[in-house]
């Protein structure tokens, strides 16, 4: 991405409490070492694991 080009601020518009929150939450996280993955990437990640047992549960595997 070149620097001339702005990334728009994906959080605008929301509720401040709300946003001062998640950026808590992003500062703690990349601290406990999350600079090599993303938060979200982290989150995503997590929750395909759950479902794929879920999914295994279900299907009496």
């Amino acid at each position: 991405m070149s620097e001339s080009t702005t990334v728009e601020d994906p959080l605008r518009g929301w509720d401040p409490r709300c946003r001062a929150a998640l950026e808590r939450l992003q500062r703690r996280f990349q601290q406990a070492g999350g600079d090599r993955v993303s938060l979200a990437d982290d989150l995503v990640a997590g929750r395909r694991l759950e479902a794929a047992a879920e999914d295994r549960e279900s299907s009496g595997e």
